[in-house]
């Protein structure tokens, strides 16, 4: 009887081996970089930036209306990464529009997700974005919160909406032609 007992609690434990190995494969679009920042309001909204990559390197930025100001990072752990990646593709990121920003008036947001060989940018106003990945969001702007962060000189980001600049375009060339001069 208790050898029956051992097998069935070493199968379970097996299963279980299995099944998270199996989760891991059926993710394949693990991210390389998630960037996400946010740049106020007109009210009391947050200026913050967070940058975390698949070395699990976390990078803060904190300004105004934020609980900590400065620069800062951190380890995040595997577990953290792994339930932001689940996060992520539970809200179909891939899905996303590019821009959400019908209204004015709330929270700014800038964020970048690079997986494989796609960067995907995502801009918009707080209260436009789907539920699914506001709440994601929400979740993303207070995990500094929770981490033992260490305060740094400076820290380069890939958002600038943070520092009260907005999301910046690609640089377009402008072909300048200097007037001609007459004397």
């Amino acid at each position: 009887m208790k050898r029956k007992y051992i097998s069935v609690i070493i199968i379970l434990t097996l299963l279980a081996c299995v099944d998270k190995k199996n989760e891991a494969i059926k993710r394949q679009d693990q991210f390389k970089t998630i960037s996400f920042a946010t740049g106020g309001c007109y009210g009391k909204c947050p200026f913050l930036a967070i940058q975390i990559d698949s070395s699990l390197t976390y990078k803060f930025y904190g300004g105004r209306y934020t609980e900590k100001q400065g620069f800062f990072t951190a380890k995040v752990t595997q577990g953290f990464w792994d339930s932001l990646n689940i996060k992520m593709e539970q809200a179909k990121f891939k899905q996303l529009d590019t821009l959400y920003n019908a209204s004015v008036d709330d929270m700014s947001i800038e964020s970048y997700f690079t997986y494989g060989q796609i960067r995907k940018p995502l801009y918009g106003q707080e209260m436009d974005l789907p539920d699914n990945i506001r709440s994601v969001f929400y979740w993303l702007m207070d995990s500094y919160k929770k981490l033992q962060l260490t305060k740094v000189d400076t820290l380069l980001f890939e958002t600038k909406i943070q520092f009260g600049q907005g999301p910046i375009p690609p640089p377009k060339i402008i072909k300048f032609t200097p007037p001609e001069i007459v004397e």
